[in-house]
Protein backbone atom coordinates (compact mmCIF):
# COMPACT_ATOMS: atom_id res chain seq x y z
CA UNK A 1 0.00 0.00 0.00
CA UNK A 2 1.37 3.54 -1.09
CA UNK A 3 0.10 6.94 0.72
CA UNK A 4 1.12 10.46 0.20
CA UNK A 5 0.01 12.86 2.70
CA UNK A 6 0.54 16.72 1.23
CA UNK A 7 0.55 20.45 3.00
CA UNK A 8 1.26 23.53 2.00
CA UNK A 9 3.92 25.09 4.32
CA UNK A 10 4.16 28.72 5.36
CA UNK A 11 6.76 29.65 2.94
CA UNK A 12 4.20 28.21 -0.20
CA UNK A 13 6.13 25.16 -0.61
CA UNK A 14 4.58 22.00 -0.79
CA UNK A 15 5.76 18.81 1.50
CA UNK A 16 4.71 15.58 0.54
CA UNK A 17 5.39 12.36 2.75
CA UNK A 18 5.35 9.24 0.54
CA UNK A 19 4.69 5.99 2.88
CA UNK A 20 4.89 2.30 1.78
CA UNK A 21 3.67 -0.29 3.69
CA UNK A 22 4.87 -3.85 2.38
CA UNK A 23 2.86 -7.55 2.54
CA UNK A 24 5.13 -8.02 5.69
CA UNK A 25 3.86 -4.74 7.18
CA UNK A 26 7.10 -3.12 7.13
CA UNK A 27 6.52 0.53 6.64
CA UNK A 28 8.71 3.03 4.80
CA UNK A 29 8.54 7.05 4.85
CA UNK A 30 10.47 9.56 2.17
CA UNK A 31 9.79 13.57 2.81
CA UNK A 32 9.98 15.37 0.15
CA UNK A 33 10.23 19.10 -0.77
CA UNK A 34 11.69 20.29 2.77
CA UNK A 35 15.45 21.07 2.88
CA UNK A 36 16.89 20.31 6.84
CA UNK A 37 16.53 18.87 9.85
CA UNK A 38 12.96 19.79 9.57
CA UNK A 39 11.45 16.76 7.95
CA UNK A 40 12.48 14.56 11.12
CA UNK A 41 9.75 17.24 12.36
CA UNK A 42 7.11 16.62 9.77
CA UNK A 43 7.68 12.68 9.76
CA UNK A 44 7.92 12.47 14.10
CA UNK A 45 4.45 11.24 14.04
CA UNK A 46 5.33 8.08 12.53
CA UNK A 47 7.78 7.22 15.42
CA UNK A 48 4.77 6.24 17.38
CA UNK A 49 3.64 3.19 14.51
CA UNK A 50 6.24 1.21 15.42
CA UNK A 51 9.87 0.09 15.91
CA UNK A 52 12.40 2.22 13.44
CA UNK A 53 15.08 0.05 12.27
CA UNK A 54 16.45 2.55 9.43
CA UNK A 55 16.47 6.35 9.76
CA UNK A 56 18.64 6.86 6.35
CA UNK A 57 18.36 11.27 5.83
CA UNK A 58 18.28 11.97 2.39
CA UNK A 59 20.49 14.82 0.78
CA UNK A 60 17.58 17.40 1.52
CA UNK A 61 18.47 16.78 5.31
CA UNK A 62 21.67 18.19 4.97
CA UNK A 63 20.75 21.68 2.98
CA UNK A 64 20.34 24.50 5.09
CA UNK A 65 17.19 25.70 5.91
CA UNK A 66 16.47 29.03 4.85
CA UNK A 67 13.60 29.70 7.35
CA UNK A 68 10.93 27.98 9.52
CA UNK A 69 8.74 26.53 7.03
CA UNK A 70 6.68 24.23 9.64
CA UNK A 71 4.22 24.47 12.09
CA UNK A 72 1.99 22.33 13.51
CA UNK A 73 0.99 19.04 12.94
CA UNK A 74 1.13 17.32 9.43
Amino acid sequence: MKIELTKMLNDGSMATITVEIDQSGNMTALVEGVAGPVCSEISQFLDSMGVITVDDPTGDFYQEATEAVYEGAF
